[in-house]
């Protein structure tokens, strides 16, 4: 009887598996023959290459829109739908009260509320184009109702239709992303009151522009015993307690490197365009490449699932490159209430109303939480107490054009100063925006939304701090108001530089932190210029090697203080006389088969683990190092600068603290790798890529094991090269005890245009186009990534003719 009953058991088994791979397999999106779309006004033609990029022609814009949402939820319905459920808060709705964290805040910064008051802003044509792509995706949403995507089916949920407000609040929640500074606001107050000022100045130190020194007013006596210094303790454990998912898987964007060549140094006599998009590395990518073509409308590019148009990319006039401009564009405000007054709160001269708004969550298996939240003059409140609270001020509050708007009239934007006029009403996060054309002109503009503080001591954009709001300020004085936005007229902005290129970033344009420790910049700015030395004009290919480049910064520095440290001791430790000897044979470049790649990651992490520790306590070293992406420009200041009451207990002396530190990462790499060969220490032993799967990191722990059986999250062990610094990125998440090197964050999209040539256009993503599992585009560019190999776009008819794999008709008849 047992054997039968397990062989029973056996055969539900497998026809339980063989039904769930049937249904992968239906849900898989068509590429050839005709599809009906009732709502098209047209004939519409797909051309899909064959890695699932579409080419897509229409007679209209409105087409165009509608045939590529259309063709972009058949590839990443179930990505949109968890993208505005993240924006809206409505993933509880789905995974539970788990979530409800993320839903609040969600709901109190109220990205769904500023998309509706954009959606109300937008032009006649700019609703008409968002409405078609609504149309073409609730159209797949229709006809996928028999075989949903697996993860609606796993999770037990059908999508709602697409409405114009998800895109609109998506655009919001990243440009959150982007501009996420409170929460270093609130950690750098929590280390000042740990360790005093001065230190908490050094280990955040940066200037986001030249400029002077700014004294933030502090308050001696606040009222009714409200304490500044208390502020940062409670609001923390508010946030520990109730926004416990705001950790770095949670962010989708946070960086980029972008540059551009001119036609006077270009071998093809066409400007070149360079870009690397750094966010985290998820499943499916975060990017979608795809082709777009009408009568009147022709770009091609990358783009976020659920937006439609192209966000970078090229069109037959222009090529353009967009990178994260770190401006401080977030303050918090600590507010006082009275019993008196409990819907005020105080304001100089008296007492300012809050208004409040009511949001109800629902959380899937229980009632609705019913949430209350209040906004003050400065903002919404992310924390509010019986007498205190603390409000988010924040430019993206400020509605005005969409980001939408902006990016679609870059798609046909066709001269410098066409792009130049559309940048001047971009509201968005600030951003540096490169720029090529077909005339071999290059460009650089730094637009958005920068606000200017009273206590700012000029308001000329390069002598301005716009760091003012690093620490809590009080609310109830108007010394660091925002008074104005930096004007677009003030912006840093470059046309046919001399030098022949510019470098989203470089410092000689002002546009780097003049202490900031991004050193992508500098790296690309070097070879760029030994470039020239070596060879009259540049190519793509040497752009495609340099979007390779993996050097180590701190490479140099760390070579010349061990080997004086060694001097100076007489140390007579041959295993560090060896490992030292690998350091000076190395050229500093940390490939992924790099044996002191991994030594030298070991002796940094080493370091600043060591000096951390001992003044911050392991808990907040690790949010440190998790919140702060410069945290390795502390490191360097600790080895060049040496300062005595950072040195760790028990060390005398920086140069045994730097041998103790040495002895200990060769130590912890030999430990890591299980060998005391130098050989088998490969960097990419230790550096692995964890590709987040969003199921699995929503659904509660219970289920998470059945759900990595059929929704893997790509985490394999795949080891990669480089680090944060690198101009090829792939950071390192060290903020877990005992530290560790997973990279969760990097390059995840490349790009490359020869304007002189529409046949060189590139791109690469880090998995690929596809979102199903059962897909062979699911991660069919990741070998590409990899070596750092090109996919070319079809852009030209001539390469569309190349590249066409497969034709999808779409047509309103019904078949």
């Amino acid at each position: 009887m047992f054997k039968i009953t397990s062989l029973l058991a056996f055969f539900i088994i497998c026809a339980a598996f063989a039904l769930f791979i049937w249904q992968g397999q239906q849900a898989l999106p068509t590429m050839d023959g005709t599809v009906s779309l009732p709502k098209l006004q047209g004939t519409v033609s797909v051309y899909f290459d064959r890695e699932a990029v579409p080419y897509i022609q229409a007679g209209s814009e409105a087409d165009l829109c509608l045939a590529q949402g259309y063709i972009t939820a058949g590839e990443r319905m179930f990505q949109m739908d968890m993208l505005r459920r993240m924006a809206e808060g409505e993933l509880s709705e789905i995974f539970g009260r788990d979530c409800l964290g993320h839903d609040r805040l969600a709901r109190t910064i109220g990205f769904s509320r500023l998309a509706k008051l954009e959606l109300k802003a937008l032009s006649p044509e700019m609703k008409n184009m968002l409405q078609a792509y609504c149309d073409g995706v609730n159209t797949y949403l229709a006809k996928s109702t028999r075989v949903p995507a697996l993860e609606f089916l796993i999770l037990g949920y059908r999508p709602r239709e697409w409405q114009i407000q998800d895109t609109l609040a998506i655009l919001k929640y990243l440009q959150y992303q982007l501009d996420e500074s409170w929460r270093l606001d609130e950690l750098r107050s929590r280390i000042a009151d740990k360790v005093g000022n001065n230190l908490a100045d050094k280990m955040f130190e940066q200037s986001p522009l030249k400029s002077v020194p700014v004294s933030v007013p502090t308050p001696a006596v606040t009222h009714e015993n409200v304490s500044m210094n208390s502020m940062p303790h409670l609001f923390s454990d508010y946030t520990q307690r109730h926004f416990a998912f705001l950790n770095s898987s949670s962010k989708y964007l946070w960086g980029s490197n972008a540059w551009a060549v001119s036609k006077a140094a270009s071998s093809s006599k066409g400007s070149l365009l360079a870009c690397a998009k750094d966010t985290v590395f998820t499943f499916p990518d975060i990017w979608y490449l795809c082709s777009l073509e009408s009568s009147a409308f022709h770009a091609a590019g990358a783009t976020i699932p659920g937006v439609p148009g192209v966000i970078v990319g090229r069109n037959e006039s222009i090529g353009w490159a967009i990178t994260s401009f770190k401006a401080d564009v977030q303050d918090l405000f600590v507010e006082q209430f009275s019993d008196t007054y409990p819907d005020k709160c105080r304001a100089p001269g008296g007492w300012c109303k809050l208004f409040s708004v009511q949001e109800e969550i629902p959380v899937r298996f229980q009632e609705s939480s019913t949430e209350k939240i209040y906004i003050s003059r400065h903002g919404p409140l992310l924390f509010k107490d019986k007498d205190k609270g603390v409000a988010l001020s924040w430019t993206g509050l400020q509605v005005g054009k969409s980001v939408f708007e902006t990016m679609w009239q870059l798609d046909k934007a066709s001269t410098w100063a066409e792009f130049r006029n559309i940048l001047k009403n971009y509201n968005g996060s600030p951003q540096t925006f490169l720029y090529v054309d077909r005339k071999g002109n290059i460009g650089s503009q730094i637009a958005g939304n920068i606000p200017v503080r009273k206590c700012d001591n000029d308001k000329r954009f390069n002598n301005n701090i716009l760091t003012s709001g690093s620490k809590l300020l009080p609310g109830w004085l108007d010394d660091c108001l925002w008074t104005e936005r930096v004007s677009f007229d003030d912006m840093p902005s470059s046309f046919n530089d001399p030098q022949e290129y510019v470098i989203a970033g470089d410092r000689r344009s002002s546009m780097l932190p003049t202490n900031s420790n991004n050193n992508a910049p500098e790296r690309i700015l070097a070879v760029l210029s030994q470039y020239r030395k070596s060879s009259p004009t540049l190519d793509l290919a040497q752009m495609s090697l340099l979007q390779a480049d993996q050097w180590a910064p701190l490479s140099g520095l760390i070579r010349n203080e061990l080997a004086k440290a060694l001097l100076r001791t007489n140390s007579a430790d041959t295993y560090k006389q060896q490992a030292l000897t690998m350091f000076n044979d190395w050229d500093g470049q940390l490939r992924a088969d790099s044996p002191v790649a991994s030594l030298y990651e070991s002796f940094v992490v080493t370091v600043l683990r060591r000096v951390l520790e001992a003044k911050l306590g392991h808990d907040l070293a690790c949010q440190y190092v998790e919140r702060w992406p410069r945290w390795t420009g502390f490191v360097a200041k600790v080895i060049k600068e040496q300062p005595a009451y950072l040195l760790p207990p028990g060390e005398t002396s920086y140069e045994t603290f730097f041998l103790t530190s040495f002895a200990e990462a060769l130590k912890n790499v030999r430990v890591s790798l299980q060998s005391e060969q130098s050989k088998d220490w490969y960097w990419q032993k230790l550096h692995t890529l964890n590709y987040l799967s969003v199921v699995q990191e929503k659904l509660p722990k219970s289920l998470t094991v059945i759900a990595s059986w059929f929704l893997p999250s790509q985490s394999t062990g795949l080891g990669v090269g480089g680090d944060q610094d690198s101009v090829n990125a792939a950071d390192l998440a060290i903020n877990e005890s005992p530290w560790q090197y997973r990279s969760t964050s990097g390059s995840t999209q490349r790009m490359l245009i020869d304007m002189a040539d529409q046949d060189k256009f590139y791109q690469t993503l880090s998995l690929g186009q596809s979102g199903h599992l059962f897909s062979k585009n699911r991660n069919d560019q990741l070998k590409a990534w990899l070596n750092n190999e090109q996919c070319a776009i079809a852009f030209s008819s001539k390469q569309l003719r190349l590249q066409a794999c497969h034709t999808l008709i779409l047509t309103n008849v019904e078949q």
